[in-house]
């Protein structure tokens, strides 16, 4: 994750660790950065096994190929709030308060990508 809010990754690309939508693999593993393509306004990174998680805004973007599944891996949501399996928040939160939970991407295979996030919802 650069300072400008872009995402960039490395790898063979085997497991669709280069976030471009496909799996084709190279015949040797980019050793440097590629940025990920249209993913922008990113705050936080985390990385798994075989898929790789970043935090925008309001939506968790789950890279690899097929996508990683987004779920509430520890803690609780807000609540009102909805996780969708593509990372994608929604609803209206109904209580003021600071929430601290846990988001895991996963194809089910080896350790999943894990971020932490606080959310701090106010009176509105």
């Amino acid at each position: 994750m650069r300072a400008d809010g872009t995402a960039w990754a490395w790898g063979d690309n085997a497991k669709g660790e280069l976030g471009n939508g496909t799996t084709t693999p190279s015949s040797v593993p980019v050793p440097v950065p590629v940025r990920v393509s249209g993913l922008t306004g990113v705050v936080q990174v985390a990385a798994g096994y075989d898929s790789s998680l970043a935090l925008r805004s309001h939506r968790f973007v789950a890279i690899g190929t097929p996508t990683p599944k987004v779920s509430l891996a520890a803690g609780n949501l807000p609540r009102g709030l909805k996780l969708a399996a593509n990372g994608t928040l929604s609803g209206k939160p109904t209580r003021v308060g600071t929430y601290k939970f846990t988001l895991a991407a996963t194809k089910g295979v080896g350790t999943p990508a894990k971020i932490v996030v606080s959310v701090k919802v106010g009176k509105g």
